[in-house]
């Protein structure tokens, strides 16, 4: 078991290993490194070579974080402890995305505009948002975006308005080549008083803004 666990595991390791030094990398992506583990940690249990003492160290990590993360997802707890920045709260990422949806809706001078963003992300949650894919550019920043996301990228037909979303994760603001831009929102949900997520709304288009 050992061995066809390494067989799994090494050749994954060995590629995140060499990615980090080329391009992005997240630490969640390297779950196919150590799941290997995770499961041979469980056979050993269920074999009886593993001691319930262990078995139950382990058992308890896991519970906790589960309870952490479920608590994370419906009360801001790092918040609450201290912790004002937004973005060291992932759960924050749940929150005030629905906002850009409505504030388009009270604005009907928007409700023809196409959505642009800078990353996959906010084009993603704006998409989302929106409930049209179809309305949603992204202006990649990076040379792995410009290949991953080509049917989706910038620009729009020379002379059309269009709204550049940005939040307080990835909040560059605009810069659309030959574009005039102006920010028209500045988007805020709170959780329970403590600030979740600020989108910013800017209108671009080619030449001037009237």
């Amino acid at each position: 078991v050992s061995r066809y666990v390494l067989l799994w595991a090494a050749p994954a390791a060995l590629a995140f290993l060499i990615q980090p030094l080329g391009s992005d990398f997240k630490p969640h992506w390297a779950l196919v490194v150590w799941l290997p583990f995770v499961l041979e940690f469980s056979l050993r249990v269920t074999r009886g070579e593993i001691s319930s003492k262990k078995f139950w160290l382990h058992c308890g990590y896991g519970y906790a974080l589960i309870a952490i993360v479920f608590l994370s997802c419906h009360f801001p707890v790092l918040g609450a402890l201290g912790i004002r920045n937004p973005l060291h709260d992932v759960t924050n990422d749940l929150y005030g995305w629905n906002q850009l949806g409505e504030w388009i809706k009270k604005h009907p001078e928007y409700s023809s505009h196409l959505v642009v963003g800078s990353r996959y992300q906010t084009a993603s949650q704006a998409a989302f948002s929106l409930g049209d894919a179809q309305r949603v550019r992204l202006w990649p920043q990076q040379p792995a975006e410009k290949l991953d996301w080509q049917e989706l990228q910038w620009p729009p037909p020379p002379g059309q308005s269009v709204l550049y979303v940005a939040d307080n994760r990835y909040s560059a603001g605009p810069t659309l080549p030959q574009a005039q831009c102006q920010q028209v929102a500045d988007l805020e949900t709170l959780r329970m008083g403590f600030l979740a997520k600020k989108i910013g709304v800017w209108e671009c288009r080619y030449g001037s803004l009237k």
